[in-house]
This record gives structure tokens, C-alpha cells and sequence, in this order.
């Protein structure tokens, strides 16, 4: 049949099964497991169970096995006693590595090192001990069923194997120590909720209990791997690379860092150069206009003095009857002889002839009598 088993997770506990006081000691281990499918979903039915014993962790023969086919597992837990088949036959006074394959399956992956506790097997040389110097009650054989014989910091105690939240837990009463798995933490001290901190993304316990990623100013901290790490808002970056002062520019306003870090608007000559939302924005400065459109060379041209761009790009003074120049911004003419700008408006020159003109005989505003004539700018 296909592999449908993900793995068995933590041996609880290899125990003896033993009696006391001049009986010879069985060749038996009591097993327990969780079993779980390939989706992470504990089993519950009947499984057929293969165990065997070998000397590597990897390759090698076996040394042992036995094939159990009707293991109960309840929620992912069973119970097996090792040898029940097949009595164990080995001296136990090197190290043995247990495998497990389930159906039809291959053998799991990696084999469980048998601990130290399945070494007193090697009891069997101490039969003859004298009834009292080793008793029922030291070895925890009054432990109710279910219990094992845990170490505290107070001592061997009948204590259970509890599965938490992200955490074992060895249990003795209320009291139960946790062995959180990896990436968490029992931050808040509380078994009962097993360990309730995830280190490798909570940014108040990032890669460790009690380690806080700091707020940032313009972003957003985050924990990252269990490494405290920050986002910046929409608009602001960390340009100086200092984390305490945070996203500390503008980028929508910065001259320097327009749209980005390092990203400075070129400024040319005669110009003032601006942020807005991002993007570079240039202004000439007064009395200067980028007549010939090169950004290039900038605000090239300067308004209060040139002929054709007087006051602005493309204002021409004109020369009708007389010279132009550009002043201040403003178009100014000094007329030829016999002309003159009565109209106060240079755009269109000395548009005024005083020699013949009857309104303006001479002089701007100088008018002939009715019936008068102007010749050479004298009326007649």
C-alpha cells in the first residue's frame, strides 16, 4: 500500500517490564508513540506495526525484529510491548537504534537511539539481591496506570507525558515542565497553554521571550526568522540607515531622495528645483526663462534684458521707426527723427509720423486747428 504515515513523534518512554526478588528479568520494553498521518492528522484504528532493533543509527541488519498486527492507536496514541512476539535475545551493553514501519510501508525515518532506561535489562546479573536494598516502591512500580517515574527538580516523582500547544510537557500533579518545539517559547509562563509564542515572526517575543522589536517611526516593524526587521509607509524610507530614527525621509518632498533614497533632482543654472509626490519638479528663478526648451543648460535666458524674450520667452520689442532694447523686463524705444510712440506702447514701435500726422503735428498730442495741415511737423 502507498505511504501514508508522516512519522511517529517522540518516544515517550522505553520502560521494563520487570519483577522483583529472585525471578529472572523479562526480555521485554513497553513503547508508546503518537502516530499521525501524512497531512499531520493523528491516526485512530487498528495498524499493523513492524519493530526492529539494530546497532547504527542508518544501514546495517537488523539485530531483532518482531511484527505486532493488531496495534490499537486512539487519537495518534498506542501502546506496544516490544518482545511480546519475539522475546529480545540482546545484552543490551552497546548502543541499539529501534525502527518502526507501519503496514506495508517502508521503515520510518530516523530510528529512535534507545535510552538509557532500556539498559536495565542488564539487571538480570543482579537476581540475587538481597529483597529490600532494591525495592518495588523505589523502582516506581506503585505508580498509578498511566504513570511514569518523572525527574523534577525536587526529585523522582509518578508523573505523566502530556502533549501541549507546540510543547511536551513531563507532568507531576499540577506542575508540568515544558520542551517547547522548535521556533516557540512559553512566554507567559503558563503550561497550560503549552508555549503560546511563535519566535520566529511575533515582534514581541522575536527570536526569543521578552525580545520586543521597537516601533518605528513612518513604518511598521516586523520580525522576520527571529530577526527584528521594519517596513517603511507608503512615501517615507530609512536613508541613513539608522533604525532608531527610523523611516526618517520624505521621499514624496525630498530634493535629494525624490521617489527613493539617493535619487537627487539635477538642478541647472538659474533654477529652483522641488519634490511633489515623487517627482522632480524645476522653476526658473525671477527674471529668467528656459526660452529655448534644453533642460540641459536651464533657464538660459534672461527676461529683463533680452530684445526677443523681453518679460517673457517670446515677447519681441520692435523696431518700427526707431531702436529697441529691453529694460527691466519691459520694451523701451527711442524713435528715429520725425516719429514718434504716442501710443505709449513699444510692442508696435514709433507707430506715430510727426511730420505729417494733423493729430500729432510735431509732437505726440500736438493737433492742427480744423482745416489745418501738417507739413514737416508744422501746421499750416
Amino acid at each position: 500500500m502507498a505511504a501514508i504515515y508522516k512519522n511517529t513523534l517522540l518516544i515517550l518512554f522505553f520502560m521494563l517490564i520487570s519483577t522483583f526478588v529472585y525471578a529472572a528479568v523479562p526480555q521485554n520494553i513497553s513503547y508508546q508513540g503518537i502516530l499521525q498521518n501524512a497531512s499531520g492528522t493523528p491516526v485512530s484504528g487498528t495498524v499493523s506495526m513492524t519493530f526492529s532493533l539494530y546497532s547504527s543509527a542508518t544501514g546495517g541488519n537488523s539485530l531483532w525484529s518482531e511484527s505486532q498486527p493488531n496495534v490499537a492507536v486512539t487519537n495518534g496514541r498506542y501502546n506496544s510491548i516490544l518482545g511480546s512476539v519475539t522475546p529480545i535475545n540482546l545484552t543490551f551493553d552497546k548502543q541499539y537504534y529501534l525502527g518502526i514501519a507501519i503496514n506495508s510501508d517502508p521503515e520510518m525515518t530516523p530510528r529512535q537511539a534507545i535510552t538509557s532506561v532500556a539498559y536495565s535489562m542488564r539487571a538480570g546479573i543482579a537476581e540475587n539481591v538481597t529483597d529490600g536494598v532494591i525495592t518495588a516502591a523505589k523502582l516506581g512500580e506503585n505508580c498509578a496506570v498511566g504513570e511514569f517515574l518523572v525527574r523534577t527538580t525536587s526529585g523522582w516523582s509518578c508523573g505523566s507525558i502530556t502533549q501541549f500547544p507546540n510543547a511536551v510537557g513531563s507532568c507531576v500533579g499540577s506542575l508540568c515542565k515544558l520542551a517547547c518545539a522548535a521556533g516557540y517559547g512559553d512566554c507567559n509562563n503558563i503550561a497550560t497553554d503549552g508555549c503560546e509564542a511563535y519566535l520566529v515572526t511575533s515582534v514581541n517575543n522575536c527570536g526569543a521571550c521578552g525580545n520586543v522589536c521597537s516601533p518605528i517611526i513612518n513604518g511598521t516593524e516586523s520580525c522576520t526568522n527571529g530577526a527584528c526587521g521594519f517596513a517603511c509607509s507608503s512615501g517615507y524610507a530609512d536613508c541613513d540607515g539608522n533604525r532608531t530614527n527610523g523611516c526618517e525621509t520624505n521621499t514624496h518632498t525630498s530634493v535629494a531622495n525624490c521617489g527613493g533614497c539617493n535619487k537627487a533632482c539635477p538642478v541647472y543654472a538659474n533654477e529652483t528645483a522641488s519634490c511633489l509626490g515623487g517627482i522632480c519638479w524645476f522653476q526658473c528663478n525671477v527674471g529668467f526663462g528656459d526660452c529655448d526648451g534644453n533642460r540641459a543648460n536651464g533657464c538660459e535666458t534672461n527676461l529683463f534684458s533680452s530684445s526677443n524674450n523681453c518679460g517673457a520667452c517670446g515677447t519681441v520689442c520692435s523696431n518700427n521707426n526707431g531702436t529697441s532694447y529691453c529694460g527691466g523686463g519691459t520694451c523701451q524705444i527711442i524713435c528715429n527723427p520725425g516719429y514718434g510712440n504716442c501710443n505709449k506702447n513699444a510692442q508696435d514701435g514709433c507707430e506715430i509720423n510727426l511730420n505729417t500726422s494733423t493729430a500729432n503735428c510735431g509732437s505726440c498730442g500736438h493737433a492742427c486747428a480744423s482745416g489745418h495741415s501738417c507739413l514737416m511737423g508744422v501746421c499750416y
